[in-house]
Order: C-alpha cells, then structure tokens, then sequence
C-alpha cells in the first residue's frame, strides 16, 4: 500500500525521472519503490529534495508507473 502522504514528499516530476515512488515515511527515514535501487544519483536527489535517508525497495518499472499514476494522476509531471 502507498502511504500518499509519503508519495507528496516528491514532485511527480521527480518520481517519474527516476522511475520511483515513496510508499512509507518514518521519522528520518523514506521507504521509497525503485526500478532501480542501485540508481545513486536518485537516491541522492530525493533525500536531497526530502532530508530524509532514503530506504529503497526494488519494484518494477511497471508497477511502479502504475503506483505513480495512482498518486499523482496520470500524466502529471511527464513534462
């Protein structure tokens, strides 16, 4: 389940450039789904846009364009 409250921690922009999406936040720390979870340079823009440590969880592309869809619309921050 995407906790949408951790998913606006990130402009849509941000989670479809690098194919992610928060799904939890805790106190310092965001859980967020990766196609990627090895993608250094994503990890460091979203805790720099966040400040929060980043917790990845591997997902796939798809499902994770889909989760993104669902939380921010479809087709927001494509452009």
């Amino acid at each position: 389940p995407i906790d949408l409250g951790a998913a606006r921690l990130i402009t849509p922009r941000l989670a479809r450039m690098h194919c992610c999406l928060p799904i939890h936040s805790d106190p310092g720390q965001l859980v967020v789904a990766m196609a990627n979870p090895l993608d250094l340079i994503a990890l460091e823009d979203i805790e720099l846009a966040t400040g929060l440590r980043v917790d990845p969880v591997v997902c796939t592309a798809s499902e994770v364009e889909r989760a993104t869809d669902r939380a921010y619309g479809k087709g927001v921050g494509t452009s």
